[in-house]
């Protein structure tokens, strides 16, 4: 199963990101990101990391994720 990603826009927010890239990687367990991207989640909300970069890296976590997924059907 492929992604279905929506073009990221200009001004994102963190939890549209959040949802976007959710519903984008539907295949994935969203169980095994859930800790990591509250993480990110958290750094931008309570220590003001910059949205554009906890975006990048919630858009790195899940397309790691889905490389994961994508190993454990070829095994």
């Amino acid at each position: 199963q492929q992604p279905q990603l929506v073009p990221r826009p200009v001004a994102e927010s963190v939890v549209a990101a959040m949802r976007r890239l959710s519903e984008g990687y539907p295949m994935l367990d969203k169980a095994s990101i859930l800790h990591e991207a509250a993480g990110l989640m958290a750094a931008h909300t309570l220590q003001g990391r910059p949205a554009p970069e906890v975006i990048d890296e919630l858009e790195g976590l899940f397309e790691r994720e889905y490389r994961r997924y994508l190993d454990t059907w070829r095994d």
